[in-house]
């Protein structure tokens, strides 16, 4: 057993030369960065109106302005809106929270589990070899 841990820290690891891309795969690769960067920007742009609109303040929120930068920052509408929403906000954090730990719990009995059965067996093995 000992070595064939010393086997595998010796061997040299597999260096693999670059291959260089043709003219079809650089379209492709350019493509998929392009396609990337849309995709990117069509999931960040409802974050960026909602984030720049509620500095705004009321009298700034308009449709035709809704992309436009705030001229200076207001955090009036935070207050009201954090009195309605700190209770379903409380509750959704308890309620993650809660099932992390479930699920933690869980993945670290059944993992402990094959862990305890993949190492008996091979325990077994090994002392009835000698």
């Amino acid at each position: 057993m000992s070595s064939d841990v010393a086997s595998r820290l010796t061997r040299k690891q597999d260096v693999r030369t670059k291959k260089r891309l043709d003219g079809k795969g650089q379209f492709w690769l350019v493509f998929r960065y392009v396609a990337l960067t849309i995709l990117f920007v069509i999931a960040a742009l409802p974050i960026y109106i909602m984030v720049i609109n509620s500095v705004k303040g009321i009298t700034g929120v308009t449709q035709s302005a809704a992309f436009t930068p705030p001229t200076s920052l207001n955090f009036e509408a935070w207050g009201p809106t954090w009195k309605v929403l700190r209770e379903p906000m409380a509750r959704t954090l308890f309620f993650v929270v809660q099932s992390s730990i479930i699920s933690d719990e869980l993945a670290l009995k059944m993992d402990g589990a094959k862990a305890y059965d993949r190492y008996s067996t091979i325990i077994a093995k090994g002392s009835s070899d000698e």
